[in-house]
């Protein structure tokens, strides 16, 4: 397949030490750091292939929501010709639609999908997260259209977005042990992390607050936690059977947690829409984050009330949740995903006529 290839943003990559972030980070009595206060570079990214390629009544891409990379294949939940996912061989250009759309029992039946991705064992898990419904399938199945009754996991408390982890899965939601549950694959549910039980307890406010995007990192084991509000990005192992805060990086000035102590759930047109997506290699997390006010991400305007002009951030973190680089990318990108070994970043990319596409950035 032919791909058309142009850039988004001329850039090039700049490493930064982990010793200057932790300068940086030093609280006793400065003013609080955002993404902005890093020493940041631009990131290219280029179109690996866009509708115009494709016939008229078969559009390639249509609305994806989410994006995730298993070795050389691409998934995107892209509802078309009521199929949920696109797989898409970055290698050759072959492609497959699959998981049809409906009320049947091995059916998809509502999206917005939350998809996560093990590299290690080729795995995807799926969450329907108007249902709460997790299945999980093996790539190669998919692909070959030899799909054997997936495993499921129903949360009847309706989890809201969800990761794979070493022994199973992780989801968040309003419940009323916390904001995380962890599940064995099989289903039994094994721990649960209610974040600031100091808080007033109202599940569904505290949730509201404290909502955030979940990645899983293969070779230190960790889950990281990035909210999409709060300021505090958790890390969290397994310990004796348990799983525990083990790492914590702020970004921001805790408004939202100091809103929690005090009861208060409501969300602010001035609070800041951190982060937007999360995901991991073998060696990094990598979260992309907004750092605007989210009355300017709800209103999409564009221009001198950006923070810091007209870009958003991909925010790169050790597997023990060590802020490692900052890069400054298109403000159109709605998601990401990234190889297991670091070598590509791709990201869902809006255009100005409202078209989607897919971008790919070298990392290496």
């Amino acid at each position: 397949m032919k791909k058309n290839i142009f850039h988004f943003v001329h850039a090039s990559k700049l490493a930064l030490s982990f010793s200057a972030f932790i300068l940086f980070s030093c609280t006793g009595g400065e003013k609080a750091k955002d993404v902005q206060d890093y020493p940041s570079t631009p990131l290219e990214f280029v179109n690996i292939f866009h509708p115009a390629e494709h016939e008229e009544s078969e559009p390639f891409i249509g609305m994806p929501h989410q994006i995730a990379v298993v070795d050389s294949i691409l998934i995107c939940a892209d509802e078309i010709d009521g199929m949920a996912l696109l797989l898409y061989n970055l290698n050759n250009g072959s492609y497959r639609r699959v998981l049809r759309m409906g009320p049947g029992p091995d059916d998809i039946q509502s999206t917005p999908l939350d998809i996560s991705v093990s590299h290690s064992d080729k795995r995807i898990i799926i969450l329907q997260r108007r249902t709460g419904e997790l299945r999980s399938y093996y790539l190669q199945d998919l692909w070959n259209d030899s799909i054997k009754t997936p495993r499921r996991l129903k949360d009847k408390f309706g989890g809201d977005r969800a990761s794979c982890t070493s022994e199973g899965y992780v989801l968040s939601g309003h419940y009323q042990d916390g904001i995380l549950h962890f599940y064995k694959e099989s289903g039994e549910m094994t721990d649960s992390i209610d974040l600031h039980p100091e808080w007033p307890q109202d599940p569904i406010g505290k949730y509201r607050l404290l909502q955030g995007h979940i990645a899983f990192n293969e070779s230190s084991g960790y889950v990281m936690y990035a909210p999409i509000f709060a300021s505090d990005f958790l890390c969290f192992g397994l310990e004796n059977g348990h799983w525990k805060e083990v790492s914590s990086f702020t970004l921001g000035d805790k408004r939202i947690e100091q809103r929690g102590m005090e009861g208060n759930w409501e969300l602010k047109k001035d609070d800041i829409h951190r982060s937007i997506d999360a995901c991991a290699s073998d060696q990094y997390f990598y979260i992309l984050y907004e750092g605007r006010a989210f009355s300017v991400t709800q209103e999409g305007r564009v221009g001198e009330e950006l923070v810091k002009g007209n870009h958003i951030y991909v925010i790169r973190f050790t597997a023990k949740g060590e802020l490692d680089t900052v890069y400054e990318v298109d403000p159109t990108i709605l998601n990401i995903c990234v190889t297991a070994d670091d070598s590509c970043l791709y990201a869902i990319l809006r255009g100005k006529d409202g078209e989607y596409t897919v971008g790919k950035a070298l990392l290496k």
